[in-house]
């Protein structure tokens, strides 16, 4: 790095206190995105993927997955997110929580059929 011809006054030829404030200007950057990502319930951690997990039965996707999948493997229908009955045999809903995550969990009930649940948080 260099701040140019500082020979001419200051520190006689010394680039140090540029390059160090270069430095803490650099650091105090990566502590501000590890602020705002803490802020945002993220982390600079690689995902973790969960699954292919099969459901008979009631449960949730956790709230901040990434991104998740519900398929209906069974042969009869599937509530989902309150509904019911709202997913049919062979059907699958997708969502995309972005880097963030979903702002929800993902309630379903597989009750007499099967359900094929992936998700990352």
């Amino acid at each position: 790095m260099s701040k140019g011809n500082t020979k001419t006054s200051g520190n006689q030829g010394n680039n140090y206190p540029f390059q160090y404030d270069t430095v803490k200007l650099l650091k105090s950057g990566n502590d501000l995105l590890a602020l705002i990502l803490a802020a945002l319930g993220g982390s600079p951690t690689p995902d973790t993927p969960y699954g292919p997990l099969r459901a008979t039965g009631a449960g949730s996707v956790p709230i901040g997955a990434k991104s998740a999948s519900i398929y209906n493997a069974g042969n009869a229908n599937a509530s989902i997110n309150g509904g019911t009955n709202n997913l049919a045999p062979g059907e699958e809903v997708t969502w995309d929580g972005g880097s963030v995550g979903l702002a929800t969990a993902i309630s379903y009930n597989g009750t007499g059929t099967t359900l094929v649940i992936v998700y990352t948080l």
